[in-house]
């Protein structure tokens, strides 16, 4: 808690740094992630990792058709995998852990229902950060496309 209250971050990430650690110091989210947290992990890296190798083909194939010259170096790629794990673990995984509490009292739709709430969480980054809903999105959606494979192969 000293790191955070001296450091020169901003508000929001020391927020969100905060929000964090109060949900480890709380009995009951700790056996929620001792149990879904493994899946949850993988889910928040193979999304990542599919999110960059996505967008860079995107890019890819928008330089050869546009011919604007559209790329992305590799510190872009890394920048851009660096910010969506962030994003993936500091908002993916909760929101997921959230959407899949919600989703198992609706059992005979579980599936529609955890994905909606998947897709309305990464929606809902548009109201605080317009520039990276679109992003939150496909990342929303490819979390739940890996956790549900992940899920069915265990």
């Amino acid at each position: 808690m000293t790191i955070l209250m001296v450091s020169q971050a901003p508000l929001e990430v020391l927020g969100l740094v905060a929000l964090a650690l109060g949900v480890l110091v709380l009995p009951g989210m700790r056996n929620i992630l001792l149990k879904y947290g493994p899946r949850k992990v993988r889910a928040a890296l193979y999304t990542s990792i599919g999110f960059t190798i996505g967008l860079f083909v995107f890019y890819f194939f928008v330089s050869l058709f546009d011919g604007d010259g559209y790329s992305i170096d590799f510190l872009s790629m890394l920048m851009i995998l660096l910010f969506s794990l962030l994003g993936n673990f500091l908002y993916g995984i909760p929101a997921s852990i959230v959407a899949e509490a919600i989703a198992m009292r609706f059992m005979g739709n579980r599936l529609w229902v955890s994905g909606l709430i998947h897709i309305g969480f990464g929606a809902v980054t548009y109201f605080y950060h317009p520039g990276i809903s679109a992003a939150a999105v496909c990342c929303s959606i490819l979390f739940f496309i890996m956790d549900e494979r992940i899920r069915r192969n265990h």
